[in-house]
């Protein structure tokens, strides 16, 4: 997809990191679910294999994962303003909180 213009640092993250990115919204409260119905196919074992990888997605769809996300900021406390000019940030020990 990249024609190896892909950050091989960024990416090794990305990858090793993914399941315990998935455990942590989940604890959260963002539901996933597996992607068999149209994104699998059985191989010459009978094993289940996913195309391009995919098989875990977000239950809702992307829809559904919008609003997970919403709720589960709500929940921990992230008010959410829409139509506001942001003209700077707050920090705090080096995270943005405000």
């Amino acid at each position: 997809m990249t024609d190896g213009r892909t950050d091989p640092v960024l990416s090794a993250v990305l990858v090793d990191e993914s399941q315990d990115a998935l455990r942590w919204l989940h604890r959260h409260g963002l539901r996933f679910r597996l992607m068999d119905e149209r994104q699998s196919y059985p191989d010459a074992h009978g094993r289940l294999v996913f195309f391009g990888g995919l098989a875990v997605g977000s239950a809702g769809g992307g829809k559904g994962l919008m609003e997970q996300h919403a709720e589960a900021a709500r929940q921990g406390g992230v008010r959410a303003r829409y139509q506001v000019r942001a003209r700077s940030l707050v920090l705090s020990d080096g995270r943005v909180t405000g």
